[in-house]
């Protein structure tokens, strides 16, 4: 996928709760995971950082704990966060993921089933007090 056709943008992120799909999904070290999505003809991604150094930035600026709408950070506790919450409640993942399992771990599973895990994970962490304390200390209070 290329970045430059995902074009919601923080004005319109309010569009993008309900149900969509997963186009893509990357997971990089230092706990940066992008989701690029699908909604209604729309192109937009999803990057969510979980770790990271609490005094400065990582690179291009992604804050520890920041939730971004494609590169604009969107603040904790607003109306934009919500609608990435019910967004990622009721993403989809493609049929054609869930074919070809493989062993994890001595574990049977599939691309489909780790994408729905590691969804879960980024709701779970953007719930979470570490979240909002990250908000806090990174000066992304919110409402």
């Amino acid at each position: 996928m290329d970045p430059k056709d995902f074009k919601v943008d923080i004005t319109n992120a309010l569009m993008i709760s309900g149900e969509g799909k997963v186009k893509d999904l990357f997971v990089l070290d230092g706990g940066r995971t992008s989701l690029y999505c699908e909604k209604s003809g729309k192109f937009f991604w999803i990057r969510l950082v979980t770790n990271g150094f609490l005094d400065k930035p990582y690179e291009d600026g992604y804050w520890p704990g920041g939730l971004y709408l494609n590169n604009d950070l969107i603040e904790i506790n607003s109306k934009e966060e919500k609608s990435i919450l019910k967004f990622l409640e009721g993403i989809k993942t493609p049929k054609s993921w869930y074919d070809n399992s493989f062993d994890l771990d001595g574990e049977l599973t599939n691309h489909g089933i780790l994408t729905e895990k590691h969804i879960q994970f980024l709701i779970n962490f953007i719930r979470s007090p570490k979240y909002q304390e990250l908000g806090v200390v990174t000066g992304r209070k919110g409402k």
